[in-house]
């Protein structure tokens, strides 16, 4: 099933598939994941309990450098974050980890510092008009000598 972690169980099944003759396709379909991890297990074949320490250590990372780091420059980019990293730690962590970068834009939605609201107002042509009154009388208009109290209308 897509984006659940394979378990042992199903390692141990496809090696078992694999030693009696079956294909990378077909074992890794009975083993119930894709044909794509399957690769994966024959390039290390190492049990996914037995990696799970992997992930620990790039959890203690990111609580113990990434966040403090984003609380002290919440704007820094997730390839500064990245390349600060491996700065720290030499050939522990490849260019490609876009995981982070998905990690840190949760993080800034999540718990990151507030963001400024702006309402953006924009006034299409022909959807909005102003008007205006204006009294005229005070320009003192006569029509035949008589005074003419009136309104200016401005579309």
């Amino acid at each position: 099933m897509p984006g659940m972690p394979i378990t042992d169980r199903q390692v141990r099944r496809y090696m078992e598939q694999r030693r009696m003759g079956a294909t990378q396709v077909v074992a890794a379909a009975k083993a119930g994941f894709s044909e794509r991890t399957a690769r994966r297990l024959d390039g290390n074949p190492v049990l996914p309990s037995q990696r799970a320490g992997e992930r620990r250590k790039r959890a203690y990372v990111w609580a113990e450098e990434i966040v403090p780091l984003l609380r002290a420059v919440p704007h820094l980019r997730g390839t500064t974050v990245l390349e600060t990293l491996q700065r720290q730690h030499p050939g522990r962590f490849a260019d490609g980890v876009l995981r982070s970068q998905r990690r840190i834009a949760h993080w800034r939605a999540t718990e990151g510092p507030e963001r400024e609201l702006i309402f953006r107002q924009e006034h299409p042509p022909g959807e909005q008009a102003l008007s205006d009154f204006t009294d005229a009388s005070s320009l003192a208009v006569t029509i035949d000598g008589a005074p003419f109290p009136h309104l200016l209308y401005h579309f």
